[in-house]
């Protein structure tokens, strides 16, 4: 019995080690087949190449300052006269003045010689007049230009040159003399620029640009050489400007004509010109990334010279106003700059957020005034135009559904005069109070003030002058506007007078604008005159001191 058991036992042992060993075997088995996947995934990995060590481009170092322009900075340290300046620049020493003054200039200490200067109104003078816009009697005024320089890679240096003087006045025959007294120049810091600074002065002479543009471009050089006479007057701004704005180049050879104005140098850029050329223009190599508008309008717009038609255009395209096909119609009807800017204003109109009219809406409506009111395009364009204007100004919406354009327009140009004096009253009142301090009576003459806008309508309508116009002026403070009267006869009218802010007597006339022919008049006003600006400097002293 005994031995039965322990076989029984044994047989027991050994089921449980096999079922044990069987349990060890499963969860080993788990074990391997969770690492599994993490094995295959280890082995899938595609190894990335390894990354090759990046060489760094070094920076292109900048162009250095040419020892030309090194040196002429060097010159602005010493106290030199424009004479000399200008001989050194190979410029003629040719200032613009653009007021109508008597002007003369005269040497100062730090000056070697007498100046002998010309004074001319052309855009082209070497030195701009940058109005002052101080009060003050004696002051400092000053010339400017913006002096540009090639090198021999066709880099283009610029650098603004100012010449300061001192401005005396002086009451000479009649009228007041500006004297100017030149007191040093100053050169700024010379940098490279990829475009015309105005006012421009250029010092490379034209041998030295036909050089540079040889290396440059065949192109160009065969241009100016065969084509450009040497002559013209814009032919070194031409160079200048086809140095700093490279795609000038690429448009001409694409056909584009606009360009050709600044190729042959027959005519001066002009500001305006420029900038509308910015505006249109980037750099690039061909048109479609060089033009900042779509194939639509420069296509159509290829024999074009106008850059006022190119601009109007392409401001009208950009906002919508017209598509790809009115495009090519405007420009096969030949319609002129004046109209298409009137066009633009109007199709620009709004009320309460929506437009006015649209295209087609607009031909409509001018077909309609063509046929009923016998009103032609080329007249109703400004008459509809101003007619929108002053219903936005006075915040009215426009009746485009009329009968008569021109009874529309006649009544709001009378609300919107109404409108206009009652602001321009109020807006005076406070300057005609102000002048009043400079009333002045002695013997049998007193000079006063206007007092208010029906003031100075009166005194128009007695003169038969344009001094009405001069309110928005008064209120501005730009004018000071005074009446000379008789003490006998204190509302008769006998002399107008305008003064600026700084007590220099701008103009004085009698009646339809006739010059004062009489001596005891013209002594009184002088005298008048003197006591202004002496209350005028005081004035100034009290409003320091406060």
């Amino acid at each position: 019995m005994a031995k039965m058991i322990e076989g029984q036992m044994s047989l027991f042992d050994g089921w449980l080690n096999i079922s044990l060993e069987k349990k060890e075997d499963k969860k080993e088995g788990k074990k391997e087949n969770k690492k599994a996947p993490v094995l295959i995934k280890k082995e899938a990995v595609v190894k990335k190449p390894e990354k090759k060590a990046e060489v760094k481009k070094e920076k292109a170092t900048p162009p250095q300052v040419p020892e030309y322009l090194n040196g002429l900075s060097a010159l602005m340290n010493d106290a030199v006269s424009l004479t000399k300046l200008s001989n050194y620049l190979h410029v003629e020493p040719v200032i613009c003045i653009n007021f109508s003054y008597l002007v003369y200039f005269s040497p100062s200490t730090s000056w070697n010689g007498n100046e002998i200067l010309k004074e001319t109104s052309r855009t082209d003078a070497f030195l701009q007049f940058e109005e002052d816009k101080s009060d003050s009697h004696t002051n400092f005024c000053r010339f400017t230009t913006n002096l540009h320089y090639a090198d021999e890679n066709a880099n283009v240096w610029y650098a603004p040159l100012t010449m300061s003087t001192h401005a005396n006045y002086s009451w000479h025959s009649g009228c007041y003399t500006r004297e100017y007294d030149c007191v040093s120049f100053t050169l700024g810091q010379w940098k490279l620029t990829d475009y015309i600074k105005l006012p421009f002065c250029g010092l490379n002479t034209t041998d030295e640009l036909i050089s540079i543009i040889q290396k440059k471009s065949s192109f160009l050089y065969n241009f100016y050489e065969e084509w450009c006479p040497y002559h013209c007057r814009g032919r070194k701004e031409a160079m200048y400007l086809t140095l700093t704005e490279p795609y000038i180049e690429t448009l001409v050879k694409a056909g584009f004509t606009f360009p050709n104005q600044v190729l042959d140098g027959t005519g001066r850029f002009k500001e305006t010109e420029l900038t509308l050329m910015h505006r249109l223009c980037q750099s690039g190599s061909n048109p479609k990334v060089i033009f900042k508008t779509d194939k639509a309008v420069y296509s159509v717009l290829k024999d074009t010279n106008d850059l006022k038609v190119w601009d109007l255009y392409r401001r009208m395209y950009k906002t919508g106003k017209i598509n790809q096909a009115l495009v090519q119609d405007l420009y096969r009807s030949q319609v002129d700059t004046k109209e298409l800017e009137q066009m633009s204003s109007i199709l620009g109109k709004q009320y309460n957020g929506k437009p006015l009219f649209t295209w087609s809406s607009l031909m409509n409506y001018l077909d309609r005034l063509d046929q009923f009111e016998a009103i032609s395009r080329r007249e109703a364009l400004p008459l509809l135009r101003d007619y929108l204007e002053m219903c936005r100004q006075l915040e009215v919406k426009p009746r485009t559904d009329g009968d008569s354009l021109k009874r529309e327009h006649d009544i709001m140009a009378r609300n919107c005069r109404e409108k206009r004096n009652e602001i321009m009253a109020r807006e005076m009142q406070t300057a005609c109070t102000d002048m009043a301090k400079y009333n002045y009576e002695e013997g049998v003459f007193l000079v006063r003030a206007v007092k208010d806008y029906d003031d100075l309508l009166d005194e128009a309508k007695q003169q038969h002058n344009c001094v009405a116009s001069y309110a928005k002026r008064i209120a501005d403070g730009q004018s000071l506007i005074f009446f000379l009267r008789e003490v006998r006869k204190p509302d008769t009218s006998v002399v107008t007078i305008e003064v600026n802010p700084r007590g220099e007597i701008v103009q004085k006339f009698m009646a339809y604008n006739q010059p004062i022919r009489n001596r005891a008049i013209t002594e009184f006003i002088e005298r008048w005159n003197k006591v202004l600006r002496e209350r005028m400097v005081q004035a100034k002293k009290l409003k320091k001191a406060v």
